[in-house]
């Protein structure tokens, strides 16, 4: 009797179970993108919920494809002929570069020099020894008329003795000095400070060596050293060195 009870229990609970049971063979596999819902167990919703974000990452993936696939050929051409530089090779940038003359490029260099020289007269106003000392500097890298004059003037009157000295020297990079720089350095032969003295007469020496032996400018330049080696306001040391270059310019093989 009890066995009979039990059978009957075991029957009912398969025929309870029948409905939710998972029945492939009554599937179809993917058509359309679709899965046949009926074959899931009804009683696992996490697997359900799997299947449905499966469901919508297909259809946005075959959207995006169907989307890009679908743009006109002249669409993507007509944006190319919008942005031509977008379209143009790195080979052909060279080409459109604007070729500058050398008139032009002698104008652009003309003018960043005045530039330059323009902010370095403005530190030779400085209170400060140090950055009117710079200021010369500058006025040596950019030599245009401008910046010998404002160097000529420096070693005349700039009262640091530094400042004159650097002035001194950064006259030999011009290589066309005028008459009144050869002047202001001759007059610094009798400066009070001796590295002046001295750096005068070695930027004197650098014209000299680009002057004709028998120019009247040499001739001149010579007649003046004389001068400075005689007077009591050259120091020793600038008084040997130019009378041992005035003794070198006598011998007779020169």
């Amino acid at each position: 009797m009890f066995k009979l009870r039990q059978a009957q229990h075991e029957r009912k609970r398969l025929i309870l179970l029948k409905p939710f049971a998972l029945n492939l063979s009554k599937c179809e596999v993917f058509r359309d993108t679709h899965i046949c819902l009926n074959a899931l167990v009804m009683r696992k919703p996490l697997l359900i919920l799997t299947v449905v974000a499966l469901l919508i990452w297909v259809n946005v993936a075959y959207f995006l494809v169907k989307t890009e696939s679908s743009i006109p050929q002249d669409e993507t051409t007509s944006i190319a002929k919008d942005n031509p530089v977008a379209s143009t090779s790195l080979k052909e940038l060279p080409s459109q570069a604007k070729n500058f003359t050398p008139e032009e490029n002698l104008v652009g260099d003309s003018r960043y020099d005045d530039e330059q020289v323009s902010t370095a007269s403005e530190w030779l106003n400085s209170p400060e020894a140090e950055q009117r000392k710079i200021g010369t500097e500058q006025l040596s890298a950019y030599p245009t008329p401008e910046s010998e004059q404002l160097l000529a003037n420096t070693l005349s009157s700039d009262f640091d003795p530094e400042v004159r000295r650097t002035a001194a020297q950064g006259l030999a990079a011009f290589r066309e000095p005028s008459e009144g720089t050869s002047s202001s350095l001759l007059a610094a032969l009798q400066d009070d400070d001796e590295n002046v003295q001295l750096s005068a007469f070695n930027t004197l020496l650098v014209y000299m060596n680009r002057f004709e032996y028998n120019s009247t400018r040499m001739k001149s330049l010579i007649t003046s050293l004389k001068n400075s080696a005689s007077s009591h306001n050259t120091k020793a040391t600038t008084k040997m060195a130019i009378r041992t270059f005035l003794s070198d310019q006598a011998r007779p093989n020169r």
